[in-house]
């Protein structure tokens, strides 16, 4: 199988490398979780890492996709874009995302973004995926967001993932996994707060 299974959300995962974050604030980029790795004992591998997903990426049609989930026999059909890196970092992103959602309707995609910041990535996802039941897109959002560019994104029916600021949880969802002591008995393939099917605000806390 050449699809990652993460065991911390309880599904598999598809990556891409830092190249792919296109559409990251500045703040995001300070505070990426994922400089840990860079700079722990998996850094000297995470290049090698990043060449492999990307690669991945490229090659991967929906027809191959549907192939692989289906020898994943311990999930319960949902799966992660991305636990790192960017899924609709070109136009052409979104096309192929639409088209492995629209070809794999069994399966529930949740994509976290940043591309709502570009207008025309941000129009043409509510154009073309939005209208397809099984996705949960959520709008990654950071203190560095404005509050208008906040209130747009929900009368534009996104869902928020916000981050950055441990005391602004006024009408956010506390994430069960980041915000509960017992954080290994909240694994996200079994939570329904990201996967709800209706508009939702999420804050993880800073991990």
């Amino acid at each position: 199988m050449i699809l990652k299974r993460c065991k911390i959300l309880g599904m598999p995962v598809i990556n891409r490398s830092p190249k792919s974050c296109v559409h990251q604030t500045s703040f995001c980029k300070e505070h990426c979780y994922n400089k840990k790795l860079y700079k722990t004992m998996f850094g000297s591998g995470m290049r090698a890492v990043d060449t492999r997903n990307d690669l991945i990426w490229q090659c991967l049609s929906a027809e191959l996709l549907k192939s692989e989930l289906k020898t994943d026999k311990s999930s319960n059909k949902r799966i992660r874009l991305m636990a790192r890196g960017e899924a609709f970092s070109t136009i052409n992103d979104i096309y192929k995302v639409a088209d492995w959602i629209k070809n794999i309707p069994d399966w529930l995609f949740w994509i976290p973004t940043r591309a709502w910041r570009a207008s025309v990535f941000k129009h043409l996802i509510e154009e073309i995926v939005f209208p397809l039941a099984n996705h949960r897109i959520m709008a990654s959002i950071d203190p560095s967001n404005s509050y208008v560019e906040i209130e747009n994104l929900k009368k534009s029916g996104w869902s928020t993932m916000f981050f950055g600021d441990d005391n602004d949880i006024k009408d956010r969802v506390l994430c069960h996994k980041t915000w509960s002591k017992a954080k290994h008995r909240c694994i996200c393939r079994n939570c329904n707060i990201c996967f709800s099917d209706k508009r939702i605000d999420v804050h993880l806390k800073n991990h």
